[in-house]
């Protein structure tokens, strides 16, 4: 039997709101191997991984997207808000003007 060490890692692309967030999932383990004493070739094998500590990064990795993702949403909405009050201060400035213009025209004549 052979017995070494392994680490489980996957990465996974997570897209929102528009932007991609990667993340790592790791979790450490073991993989065993059988070698038949005939050819030398594999016969059974076993991968025991932590599954527990994996959970518990999964939980960790979850909870800072969805920190990044609450942060991106306060910064989209306050883009969005502050669009919208910039258009209506230039809605009102613009109509002052005319209503400017217009008090100078009939001043004018």
């Amino acid at each position: 039997n052979v017995l070494r060490p392994i680490v489980f890692e996957t990465v996974v692309d997570l897209t929102i709101l528009g932007k991609i967030y990667t993340i790592t999932l790791e979790a450490p383990g073991t993989i065993s191997a059988r070698l038949s004493p005939v050819d030398s070739l594999l016969t059974d094998v076993h991968i025991v991984l932590d599954t527990m500590r994996f959970l518990r990064v999964m939980i960790g990795q979850a909870r800072a997207v969805v920190k990044k993702a609450l942060k991106r949403a306060a910064n989209i909405t306050t883009t969005v808000v502050t669009y919208k009050l910039t258009k209506k201060q230039k809605m009102q400035m613009e109509f002052q003007q005319q209503q400017q213009q217009q008090q100078l025209a009939l001043f004018l004549y």
